[in-house]
């Protein structure tokens, strides 16, 4: 694999989160990737944002131009590449074309998530003394019940890369008035081009959380939602473990 994976302990973000140690985290998996090449526009991923090509463009500059560092971690699962040839072959043409990309080899909220609940709990309660700010759709509101230091930056639940200039406008006047943010990204393939804007901010933590509070919205009302857990046991089993922040 060229050392283009490399892995970190959970406890090394719980340090950092924890001391306010401030970093960005961004995801490359499966859709970013497709996206990055750039040759499926006006399709769309599996939750149905579309592959727009300014899109594209952002995010390859993002990966073109990345440095390695503490402050700023690349994430992609590392099974895509070991058993999706067509997810290998795009991370190494881009790796060819910049050595200097790396990424952490899972996601440390998404991985405790589903197979460490006890750890992803700990992540919450580090979140709850936090300023925290959750970029995604309206549901999300929601979350303001977990979180006592909460705000909101509303995106839509398709196609979020539209409102990639008014999000950046809202962080951007949140940092102004306050640091020691965190803010919280559910908003799909245009969240990587948006912490890219930030990557030089040493004030602020930006991170990628995908679709992780998701299985929290189980009632019929959210049923529009699309779970990633693999079958209803699993879910069944996870309302168990996160009963007491469940919607």
């Amino acid at each position: 694999m060229k050392n283009i994976y490399y892995s970190q302990d959970v406890e090394y973000f719980f340090d950092k989160i924890l001391n306010d140690k401030h970093f960005k985290y961004a995801r490359y998996n499966d859709g970013e990737l497709i996206a990055v090449i750039g040759k499926s526009p006006n399709r769309a991923n599996i939750d149905e944002h579309q592959y727009f090509p300014e899109m594209t463009k952002d995010l390859k500059n993002a990966l073109l131009n990345y440095k390695k560092s503490e402050d700023y971690i690349l994430v992609s699962q590392i099974g895509w590449y070991n058993h999706k040839p067509e997810y290998k072959n795009i991370v190494d043409e881009i790796t060819k074309i910049n050595p200097d990309v790396k990424f952490s080899d899972k996601c440390f909220m998404s991985h405790s998530h589903y197979n460490d609940p006890s750890n992803f709990i700990k992540f919450i309660d580090l979140m709850k003394t936090k300023k925290v700010v959750i970029v995604g759709p309206n549901y999300l509101g929601k979350m303001k019940r977990i979180f006592p230091n909460f705000q909101h930056i509303e995106v839509p639940q398709k196609n979020c890369y539209l409102k990639k200039k008014e999000i950046i406008e809202s962080i951007n006047n949140l940092n102004k008035s306050s640091n020691n943010n965190y803010y919280l990204f559910s908003a799909s393939m245009a969240t990587n081009a948006i912490i890219d804007v930030f990557k030089n901010d040493t004030q602020n933590t930006y991170l990628d959380c995908g679709a992780v509070w998701d299985t929290f919205f189980i009632s019929p009302e959210y049923s529009f939602i699309k779970k990633r857990t693999p079958c209803k046991r699993e879910q069944l089993k996870l309302n168990e473990f996160y009963k007491e922040y469940l919607f």
